[in-house]
């Protein structure tokens, strides 16, 4: 339910119990997206660098472990 705002103090409250389902989810909604887009964006970043080695003859993105679902 839609409820009217008098003040910043209380359209900043963040209270648990002061949430509508609608703000649950659309949060619930944008988690998913957030994490698919930082997936594509490591992913991307990590394939452009793909064929850099360092001394070791190791790929700089498996060294510093930049994502854990990347295969070396």
């Amino acid at each position: 339910m839609l409820t009217v705002v008098h003040d910043a103090a209380e359209a900043n409250d963040t209270a648990a119990d002061h949430r509508s389902l609608l703000d649950e989810i659309v949060r619930d909604g944008a988690r998913p997206m957030l994490t698919a887009a930082l997936q594509a964006e490591v992913a991307a970043y990590a394939a452009r660098f793909a064929d850099q080695l360092d001394e070791t003859a190791t790929a700089w993105w498996c060294a510093t472990a930049i994502t854990r679902s990347a295969r070396c």
